[in-house]
């Protein structure tokens, strides 16, 4: 008996042994005009958080051929939003993008696919009409307004609109915050997703290339509703730039970049690239979807209070706004600020739109008793006995002077409206934690001192709409800062890190605040917490995933490094598998090998390069410092995404790809690809045509 179990053991595990994946099976039915089947078989491999690229891209173009344009257009971009899928998937975007009308988009999308290797985009792009010539920009009479920021709410036209979005920093891995990507399709797939998510509006910080202005305007234009863009007018501290003040040409040069950015959002400015700044030419219009200006940085209060100081009884009244009587020197320099530049959109555009500054809890205008100077903290801990000369504190004056969008307000009879912006965490100041009032508020989830403190920001301002412009928590191993309620800073897993800020956006709902900004869409490996700072290389932080520093974890979309080839898993050494040419793993369609990406750039591999697939669990080495993993999932009924962990393949030095075979099939309707070509690595386990493990992609959850 127990030999014939043996038997029967053995050769089911044969039968197994030979049957074809569900994978094989799909491709196989999409091979035969199946697409139904496909997409059957595609299912199971799709559930989770961690698809392989090859069952999105099945999945994709089963989609596409089958006319159902938004599932293919979530497929393609979740692989090309996380660089993953190399020219296949950008080839497929393309084609989706043409089929919704964005020619424009459609030409950007195949043109890349084609510099990245896929040749059968060359075709498409040659039966695609050419571009349409730039039409003048017309000036509106009488003044437009769009957009209004009151009664405690934005709105469009006459519509309330409560804001749900998400803070774009466009850092990748090994890279600083200035060096912008520059792929059209790069940033569409980003916004796709941010649109796919349930997002209304996405905040960038500073003026990015003319790629993200096209992809934005691109996709306002196909889709039947709106994302909103809160645009930043970014400066750095005047004694950084070698000024002696934020007066004269420090002032006129903050100005003058602000024009700059109001000519690209109406699509009119053409302006040579410098470091640190992006340039080239703004054709796209995307004035029509531009909710708001955020003018300035997180001003530290050290800067404010020496501007104070040394400007004393200055005050500012304009063509549509005026600092108040009871207005701070820096308010009064800031009220100077925006109404030069709403005057400047109207005189050169005929309209103005809601404005606002960068402001944060530390220079709120609140009073608050329990946060205590530098003075007064070095006081009680030399009364303790500590020493304290010598010793730096690594803190500002939280409570030392405030920066208050209240005491700027629209003229009689102006057109302009002033919100109030406030980047809150739940976790920092100080303040937040010890004030026995916040303790006591009770929010849609119970007792909060975050809910206490935005009621507060609310109580203040009135009427003036409240913009949380930064929220979040972070994925970090490390942690920086408790919180009472569990809102600290770091230590969550990532699906606590959803829950959490799922929790927050709720009660910045309750609170009556006019919206909020989720920091944020990317992991950004260049930033630096207090925890780690001494010890890091500025220079050579963004090439590195420090898992345990909380301000390089917030992103929705995660970058995490893959791990060596020595790794073990269950004691067991890592293996390697057979190189592939395509950047999702063992299989391509018609057209030569497409090209992968080998790094966060969004670059090919680099010649006489392979991609290396890993095993299902395991990551292998990077090829650089700037390799990353991307992932991508979704957390909240199709409000909200987490991450989920997920292997990465690499470009591996030295090795020949395998040359695909040839075709079974045709090319299928309006260049969708009829079928996967077979595929025969060598030096696989059971040899002959054994296919290699796809190179895993990141995911959206159920």
């Amino acid at each position: 008996m127990r030999c014939k179990s043996l038997v029967l053991v053995w050769v089911a595990g044969a039968l197994a042994w030979g049957a074809p994946s569900p994978l094989e099976g799909g491709w196989a039915a999409y091979r035969a005009g199946d697409l139904e089947g496909a997409l059957a078989q595609a299912a199971p491999l799709l559930q989770g958080y961690d698809p392989s690229a090859e069952a999105l891209l099945l999945a994709g173009f089963a989609h596409y051929r089958l006319g159902e344009m938004e599932e293919a257009l979530f497929a393609f971009s979740r692989l090309v939003g996380t660089l993953q899928g190399g020219g296949e998937a950008v080839y497929g975007l393309g084609l989706v993008l043409r089929a919704l009308g964005d020619l424009e988009g459609a030409r950007t999308a195949l043109d890349y696919a084609f510099r990245l290797g896929y040749a059968p985009a060359e075709e498409i792009l040659r039966g695609l009409p050419p571009p349409p010539p730039p039409s003048p920009k017309r000036r509106l009479h009488p003044l437009g307004v769009p957009f209004r920021a009151e009664r405690g709410r934005f709105w469009a036209e006459d519509r309330p609109l409560m804001v749900r979005g998400v803070n774009l920093g466009v850092a990748l891995p090994g890279r600083f915050p200035a060096e912008f990507p520059e792929e059209e399709t790069l940033y569409r797939a980003w916004l796709e997703l941010l649109w796919a998510m349930g997002a209304n509006a996405v905040r960038v910080y500073t003026l990015l290339p003319p790629a993200f202005y096209r992809a934005l305007h691109g996709l306002n234009r196909t889709r039947p509703r709106p994302l909103y863009l809160f645009q930043g007018v970014w400066t750095e501290l005047p004694e950084e730039l070698g000024y002696p003040s934020y007066e004269g040409a420090f002032l006129e040069e903050f100005l003058l970049e602000g024009r700059d950015v109001l000519d690209a959002l109406h699509g009119n400015l053409l302006r040579p690239k410098r470091p640190g700044h992006a340039g080239g030419a703004y054709t796209a219009d995307v004035s029509p979807w531009t909710l708001g200006l955020l003018v300035g940085r997180e001003f530290e209060p050290f800067s404010v209070a020496r501007y104070n100081q040394a400007h004393p009884g200055r005050v500012y009244r304009g063509r549509f706004l005026e600092a108040m009587p009871e207005a701070n020197p820096f308010e009064a320099w800031m009220a100077e600020v925006l109404d030069r530049l709403l005057t400047y959109e109207a005189e050169a555009y005929g309209t103005v739109r809601p404005m606002g500054f960068n402001n944060w809890p530390t220079l709120d205008p609140l009073h608050h008793p329990t946060e205590s100077t530098a003075e007064e903290e070095r006081a009680l801990r030399r009364a303790r006995g500590e020493r304290v000369e010598g010793v730096p504190l690594r803190a500002y004056n939280e409570d030392e002077v405030s920066l208050d969008a209240r005491n700027i307000r629209p003229l009689p009879g102006s057109p302009a409206t002033v919100f109030a912006n406030y980047h809150a965490y739940p976790y920092y100041p100080d303040f937040l934690n010890l004030d026995p009032g916040y303790g006591q508020a009770v929010g849609p989830f119970g007792r909060s001192n975050y809910f206490g403190y935005l009621l507060d920001l609310k109580r203040h301002h009135g009427e003036q709409p409240v913009l949380i412009g930064e929220y979040g928590v972070p994925s970090s191993r490390g942690l920086a800062h408790f919180q009472p309620q569990g809102f600290h800073h770091g230590g969550h897993s990532e699906e606590d890190q959803a829950e959490q800020n799922l929790r927050l956006w709720r009660e910045i709902e309750a609170a009556g605040l006019a919206g909020g900004l989720l920091f944020s869409f990317l992991d950004e490996w260049f930033k630096r917490n207090w925890l780690f700072q001494e010890w890091e290389d500025r220079e050579r932080d963004p090439l590195w995933h420090n898992l345990l520093d909380p301000e390089e974890n917030y992103g929705l979309l995660a970058a995490t490094a893959p791990r060596g080839p020595g790794w073990t898993e269950g004691g067991k050494s890592g293996k390697r598998f057979p190189s592939s040419s395509g950047g999702k793993g063992p299989s391509s369609r018609p057209g030569p090998t497409p090209s992968t990406y080998g790094s966060s750039t969004g670059a090919p591999c680099p010649s006489g390069s392979t991609w290396t697939p890993p095993r299902a669990g395991r990551r292998w080495r990077r090829a650089s410092e700037r390799s990353s993993s991307w992932r991508w999932g979704r957390k909240g009924g199709g409000s909200w995404w987490r991450r989920a962990t997920t292997p990465s393949g690499r470009c591996a030095p030295g090795g020949r790809g395998r040359r695909p075979s040839p075709f079974s099939a045709p090319p299928g309707p309006a260049g969708a690809p009829s079928c996967p070509s077979s595929w025969s690595p060598t030096g696989g386990a059971r040899g002959g045509t054994e296919r290699t493990t796809p190179g895993r992609s990141t995911s959206w959850g159920p």
